[in-house]
């Protein structure tokens, strides 16, 4: 008898990005000329979808787009990459999210983003009987808290009433972090595993005190009921805590720290592994060799790591 696939539903934002290569970035009331344009389908939740998917998984994404050919792009390479589209939600009044860049000759760049449709997708999608049908029949719900916050809640609940395993991703400031754990939701700390990136502020250049700052935050969230916690801690690793321990598992990643798909590649990968059971330590070093391989190409769905490549990179770096 053949295993049964395990799967993996995605609730996250949905972007098309637009990127613009130019000498300079323009200074205000200035035109500069530019070069090589494009256009990629993106976001958290159809990158995380696309990696769960060359992981092995049956995966599908609740996300809302607009009714406009950016949406349509989104939604053809979903299919393109085996990421099922029935909970693809359309808000015709709105545009599909948008994120535009401008990459300077020495690659600096300056973004401006509209979330779009985005901003529609609400707690009554996540409430419908098809998307509960979804979260319910999952093995693991990735849920990207950036969503509205009710929105996020309801996924939680429902998840929860249906013991599907979630990972959730949400960004903390570390200089404020006690203040802003105490402002989190109740919903968030009966996560599987809650996925803690630092913002801006907490990614320094001394990565040590990343960690140091980290641990008090990951401790008071497991106290606070969340099973396992995972600080991205740069060129660190990632910092893992549990009610059993605290470890540190180091970055195979020596240069800047990722951003765009690698991020993804990292939390889809994650999910696809908590979906089969395996433990945190097993999936976090399985996310991090995920976000290794994305790093290495430029930043396309299409390159996204599969199952083979990541499991032959653990078995050459076991450590």
């Amino acid at each position: 008898m053949a295993a049964r696939i395990p799967k993996v539903v995605v609730i996250g934002s949905s972007y098309v990005d637009m990127a613009i290569q130019c000498q300079s970035t323009p200074k205000p009331g200035q035109c500069v000329k530019g070069s090589g344009f494009s256009s990629n389908p993106s976001g958290q939740g159809p990158n995380q979808a696309i990696e769960a998917s060359f992981c092995g998984c049956k995966a599908s994404l609740v996300s809302c787009v607009g009714k406009d050919c950016f949406g349509d792009k989104i939604r053809e390479n979903l299919i393109k990459f085996g990421v099922n589209i029935d909970n693809l939600f359309v808000a015709e009044a709105m545009n599909t999210g948008l994120v535009v860049t401008m990459v300077n000759e020495d690659g600096e760049n300056i973004s401006c983003f509209s979330a779009g449709a985005n901003s529609a997708l609400s707690r009554d999608h996540i409430e419908s009987a098809k998307v509960e049908q979804e979260i319910s029949t999952a093995d693991c719900c990735i849920i990207d808290s950036t969503l509205n916050i009710e929105t996020v809640v309801a996924a939680i609940r429902i998840a929860e009433i249906n013991r599907t395993k979630i990972v959730l991703y949400h960004v903390l400031s570390l200089k404020k972090a006690m203040e802003s754990v105490a402002q989190l939701p109740q919903e968030f700390f009966s996560v599987n595993c809650f996925v803690c990136e630092p913002d801006i502020d907490g990614l320094t250049e001394n990565s040590t005190s990343t960690v140091h700052d980290a641990k008090p935050v990951a401790t008071d969230l497991i106290a606070r009921g969340i099973n396992n916690v995972v600080v991205r801690c740069g060129r660190r690793g990632c910092l893992i805590v549990n009610k059993d321990s605290i470890d540190l598992i180091a970055s195979a990643q020596n240069e800047q720290i990722s951003v765009g798909c690698g991020t993804d590649a990292f939390v889809g990968a994650l999910g696809a592994s908590v979906a089969v059971d395996d433990h945190i330590n097993t999936a976090v070093k399985f996310a991090m060799a995920a976000e290794t391989l994305a790093c290495q190409k430029a930043h396309l769905q299409e390159n996204l790591p599969k199952k083979t490549d990541i499991l032959e990179m653990l078995l050459k770096h076991p450590d």
